[in-house]
């Protein structure tokens, strides 16, 4: 299992390394992907954008562009983000690991 500082710190060199998120030889990973997750998994939670916007100081202007795939989380939104929504370090993993995945094939 990877732990979830060992994941922001992979995810942080990342960023810094390429710019934004990338994975495998077909580009940046879908981030569609990652904002799917996120609004499925807040709306489960019974959260409007604004009532994540107050739980992790993320406005819910961006939350709605990652949501949407217009902007790339960084590893600092994706940690508040993974807060809010009781995301453990495995399911954040596994996230990276299937967008991962889905890049590769």
């Amino acid at each position: 299992q990877m732990k979830f500082r060992q994941f922001r710190q992979l995810l942080d060199a990342q960023i810094l390394a390429t710019g934004c998120i990338k994975t495998g030889n077909s580009g940046e990973i879908t981030v569609n992907v990652f904002g799917e997750t996120l609004k499925r998994d807040r709306l489960k939670a019974k959260l409007a954008q604004r009532d994540l916007e107050d739980l992790t100081g993320v406005s819910n202007a961006y939350i709605s562009q990652i949501e949407t795939g217009i902007r790339n989380p960084t590893a600092a939104i994706i940690a508040k983000l993974a807060r809010a929504l009781n995301w453990g370090p495995t399911k954040v993993g596994k996230l990276v690991m299937q967008l991962g995945a889905d890049n590769e094939s």
